[in-house]
């Protein structure tokens, strides 16, 4: 652990744990430009903010600048640790509830009761510290799948994380799906969770928008993307090129005040948002491609 920045090259993910005092509007502050700064997942809590994020996403200076930027909103406490690579079961079952993303779908742990009033329930295997349904974005994602038809659609899911997204999309009748991330915990995690839920071959892949170019790719009806602004706007090309006319897109992993930079990167590659809704600071964004 070290107040200042990493101290050791060994751990993949790194967690940034921060605190001011008054909590508020230092730590919505910290989320916009931390997220900014590459993290991708963010944890509040009472008494404070979680960030987690790749080595390989996070700009260092960029994080350390806004450290110095928040010690004017009152920051207390500046933390890095090395996540840990393990099973999280222990954690889990502490401290997670089923995700209840309507009154026909939840998300649930291995370890959680099956509840026969859901229709739908996609189980998860944790195999990591954060994600699954339990981020508002991933909920918010999965509440706006929930009203399309996706009977033999082909779909691409982008940044996969556990799975979630891509196994819904398959449950729900999809007829080709592929799971992408940069992340091999992500890979295998979504590997165990598409055996768990029974629901046919998912197509999963270690990588980032270079596995698109490199593999023998179909066309996609639908695009899912739950993926920090950065990564959006430097990759929205590469997806597209992989998209049919007339395909869907579902976007989040950022804020209300990332959507006009968004929306000028999509549009200069044929993307134009049909619809938007949030789930607590996060957006989601629906776009169809010309």
């Amino acid at each position: 652990m070290s107040t200042s920045g990493p101290s050791t090259p060994d751990s993949k993910w790194l967690h940034l744990e921060l605190k001011c005092e008054p909590a508020e509007p230092g730590h919505d502050i910290a989320t916009a430009l931390l997220s900014e700064a590459g993290f991708s997942m963010f944890e509040h809590k009472a008494d404070a903010l979680h960030a987690y994020g790749t080595r390989e996403e996070i700009d260092l200076a960029a994080a350390q600048s806004a450290g110095k930027r928040l010690t004017l909103l009152g920051k207390k406490v500046w933390n890095w640790h090395e996540v840990e690579d393990k099973n999280w079961n222990a954690e889990w079952e502490r401290g997670y509830d089923p995700v209840v993303v309507s009154s026909t779908l939840r998300v649930r742990a291995t370890f959680h009761q099956p509840d026969p009033n859901y229709t739908q329930e996609i189980i998860i295997q944790p195999q990591m510290a954060f994600g699954t349904g339990h981020h508002e974005t991933t909920r918010g994602v999965l509440s706006m799948m929930e009203a399309m038809d996706w009977q033999g659609l082909n779909v691409l899911d982008m940044g996969c994380g556990s799975g979630v997204l891509a196994i819904y999309a398959k449950l729900r009748g999809a007829s080709e799906v592929w799971a992408v991330d940069i992340d091999d915990w992500c890979t295998r995690n979504t590997q165990e969770n598409v055996v768990l839920n029974a629901c046919g071959p998912v197509r999963v892949k270690l990588g980032g928008s270079e596995v698109l170019e490199t593999s023998a790719v179909q066309m996609f009806d639908v695009l899912l993307a739950n993926i920090n602004r950065n990564i959006l706007t430097r990759d929205v090309a590469a997806y597209c090129k992989v998209l049919r006319p007339g395909a869907v897109a579902l976007f989040s992993g950022f804020f209300p005040a990332d959507v006009p930079v968004l929306e000028q990167a999509f549009a200069a590659e044929g993307l134009q948002i049909v619809s938007s809704t949030s789930e607590g600071d996060w957006c989601i964004l629906k776009a169809k491609r010309a």
